[in-house]
């Protein structure tokens, strides 16, 4: 790799040398990030098995353990960050206190508009009359509030914790950058998308949807993506897993078709995802960004550069300005009560009155 010198001497990443360490800051958190998020490991109910009996992601093995653990804890731990949020919420909107309006994360997280605070409340209602089984049995049902606080919510709230820790890997070393380059000739003619939405599209189709959803928005929030881009990433991209296809076929006891069910749902959702994005609503969704980012990926190659070359500089670029270790962690916690505070009421409370609907209509 003659693009790379290991010279000691200070050089610019925009120069045509990188130096190993630059390098290595690129290269070893992101493959830590890939290996997390993307790369399959033969993993089945518990203990390795081979790929033709399943698959999964370190992720899912991670969330595995602690669910195992913690299970007893989890849908208590749930009602409480529920219950935090509603408590804080109606706290800033009602006594609008400074050291929260001053901070942006923090007014970012409670200061929301009026719809989102009642769906708050009513899945902060919903959590607690499931928890405590009072009130309405159409609520704390086994097959309705039940199945959400038992079985949903605390697979997502170890998911979130694990990705809003770990999702930086992905985002702040060079990755995306590195990909995006890579794959623009590819996702931008067929889809209209930015490059780096294929390592969206690897997490969500080899992971989980979840976190591919994950990923797609803290791209948007980011500047990387406009609001019609991250749309169709979401709505085209992070349908389903093949995890989750292989637990399908697996109840219906067709595993030995796995391979052509898989071959089809991957032909339906490319030709999906070649025309949905055209049709209303996708269609009229803006095309513009809800964050100004002066770092969006420019998509013209420099003359004098191939892909490769180009795409590590871009990463080697991003790499050199990663956070700090502590920096690191902070921005991780941050993500974990994003999602916990931003997510977990609004599922409770969509989730149960969808699943009040499906039952008892």
């Amino acid at each position: 790799m003659d693009i790379i010198k290991a010279s000691a001497s200070d050089q610019d990443v925009s120069s045509n040398s990188i130096n190993i360490k630059q390098f290595l800051k690129f290269f070893i958190p992101s493959m830590i990030g890939l290996i997390v998020f993307v790369f399959p490991i033969p993993y089945v109910d518990g203990k390795f098995v081979s790929y033709s009996d399943g698959f999964t992601i370190p992720i899912a093995v991670l969330k595995d353990y602690i669910q195992g653990y913690m299970s007893d804890f989890l849908p208590l731990l749930v009602v409480i960050s529920i219950m935090i949020t509603v408590i804080g919420s109606l706290y800033t909107k009602i006594m609008k206190p400074a050291w929260i309006l001053n901070n942006q994360f923090l007014n970012n997280l409670l200061n929301v508009k009026i719809s989102w605070l009642i769906l708050r409340m009513l899945g902060a209602f919903f959590v607690v009359v499931t928890y405590f089984k009072f009130g309405f049995e159409a609520i704390y049902s086994d097959s309705i509030g039940g199945l959400l606080l038992y079985e949903l919510m605390p697979i997502l709230f170890i998911v979130f914790f694990l990705a809003g820790l770990l999702l930086p890997l992905l985002l702040d070393f060079g990755l995306l950058e590195f990909v995006g380059v890579l794959c623009t000739k590819i996702m931008r003619p067929l889809f209209g998308l930015p490059g780096r939405s294929s390592v969206d599209c690897l997490a969500s189709w080899l992971g989980d949807g979840t976190i591919g959803v994950l990923l797609t928005d803290k791209q948007l929030q980011s500047g990387f993506y406009t609001k019609r881009e991250a749309a169709v990433i979401a709505t085209s991209f992070s349908a389903v897993s093949v995890t989750f296809c292989l637990v399908v076929i697996s109840q219906v006891k067709l595993e030995s078709y796995f391979i052509n069910m898989i071959g089809v749902v991957a032909l339906c959702g490319i030709v999906c995802a070649l025309i949905v994005p055209k049709l209303f609503p996708l269609s009229k969704i803006e095309d513009t960004y809800i964050t100004k980012n002066d770092e969006v990926d420019c998509e013209a190659i420099p003359e004098g550069k191939t892909l490769f070359n180009y795409g590590l500089h871009k990463a080697v670029q991003k790499a050199d300005k990663s956070p700090s270790f502590l920096t690191f962690l902070n921005d991780g916690l941050k993500n974990i009560l994003d999602m916990w505070i931003g997510i977990l009421p609004i599922v409770m409370a969509i989730g149960t009155l969808g699943l009040i609907v499906a039952e008892k209509t």
